[in-house]
């Protein structure tokens, strides 16, 4: 007993979470990311297709085109900065407007930062969630992603959200589900359609995304700011990288998640089902969704969004899963070609304005079946 007490006083600690951030990302990049090919399934009315090998190709030939460069005696920063010189510029605008507080209680604030196109709008919305855990990770993180759906017509919106140890689920729960009902109360003022609203995520992010699907017990739904009681946490469609959307692979006994769900999987099941995507996989998580998952992820096992993929199909679901061969945990979130993808993936799940009112939808992925 007074060993666990000293245990959770050492979770606690600033220490603690250093130690677990330098270790994940250790760990995460073991295996680096090689895009010589991408594998992917995807669900057309029920059915899996393999599809062409577009982002590989793409990856490949910037890759060939250093590997020249180099024989030619050019540094591999100077080809990079030509490359970079000679792709064309994207003359989208955007402005962002940061530390916007949308969720309080006595001891902590919880701010989001929009990233917007310039424009009339309406636009239609992502909210994005930053991965690390449950335990550490920032909006910043997602300062590179964030820019590139901006350019691509949606307003972003990222937040933070409570971390464990001190805050312990479903606090990150609620506070994703509070930041979607601030951007459905805010539409006006964004220039948003609030129809049109996703969710996007990596890692414990994703986990997080998928979760927006699903309805959080009313007992459980605390901290829900007076002004946006009644305002709906509904999300229109869902991306998830590299995210565990369940936990039964992690042993009964295990505390290794205690720091978060305060239980083992013998002690509290009914809360680890609740934490678990796969649990609420159903008719009423019937939204798309977009997966995608590092083949050598040693930090979230590929498995687990292989099983969700499954489930979601076998049940009749919209579900596209993506798998990057040789990449890890780190690889899959520092992927460019696969934020293109799921841009493109949202565009089609969430027209907004106009463009939903003419019946016009993007290209979507699975264009790419043969």
């Amino acid at each position: 007993m007074k060993a666990m007490q000293r245990f959770r006083l050492f979770a606690r600690s600033p220490r603690w979470q250093r130690i677990m951030a330098a270790f994940s990302v250790a760990w995460s990049m073991t295996s680096s990311c090689n895009l010589s090919a991408v594998a992917q399934e995807s669900n057309t009315f029920g059915a899996v297709a393999p599809v062409e090998n577009t982002l590989a190709r793409k990856a490949s030939l910037r890759l060939s085109s250093v590997a020249v460069a180099l024989n030619e005696g050019e540094s591999v920063e100077n080809t990079l900065a030509r490359k970079a010189s000679q792709r064309p510029l994207d003359s989208t605008a955007i402005e962002k407007q940061g530390g916007i507080e949308y969720s309080s209680g006595p001891t902590w604030s919880m701010k989001l930062d929009v990233y917007r196109p310039v424009g009339p709008g309406p636009f239609p919305a992502v909210v994005m969630l930053h991965g690390g855990a449950w335990a550490w990770g920032s909006k910043f993180n997602w300062q590179f992603h964030a820019r590139r759906l901006a350019r691509r017509g949606f307003v972003v919106v990222a937040i933070n959200y409570r971390k464990s140890p001190w805050h312990p689920f479903p606090a990150q729960w609620i506070d994703c589900r509070n930041a979607v009902r601030w951007v459905r109360a805010h539409a006006a003022e964004l220039k948003i359609d609030p129809s049109a609203i996703g969710a996007y995520g990596y890692s414990a992010g994703g986990h997080l995304a998928l979760l927006l699907l699903a309805d959080c017990p009313l007992e459980l739904e605390r901290d829900v700011p007076e002004n946006l009681r009644g305002v709906s946490p509904h999300v229109a469609a869902v991306v998830a990288g590299g995210s565990p959307c369940h936990f039964e692979w992690i042993d009964e006994d295990s505390y290794a998640l205690w720091y978060w769900l305060r239980a083992t999987r013998r002690s509290n099941p009914r809360l680890f089902a609740l934490a678990s995507p796969l649990a609420h996989c159903g008719p009423a998580t019937a939204e798309p969704v977009f997966l995608y998952h590092g083949a050598f992820d040693r930090v979230v096992p590929l498995e687990l969004s292989q099983r969700f993929h499954r489930c979601r199909l076998e049940m009749g679901l919209p579900s596209t899963l993506v798998v990057l061969p040789d990449c890890g945990h780190f690889g899959g979130f520092v992927n460019q070609e696969i934020v293109e993808s799921a841009a493109d993936f949202l565009q089609v799940h969430l027209p907004a304005g106009k463009d939903k009112d003419e019946g016009k939808r993007a290209v979507p992925i699975q264009r790419q079946q043969r």
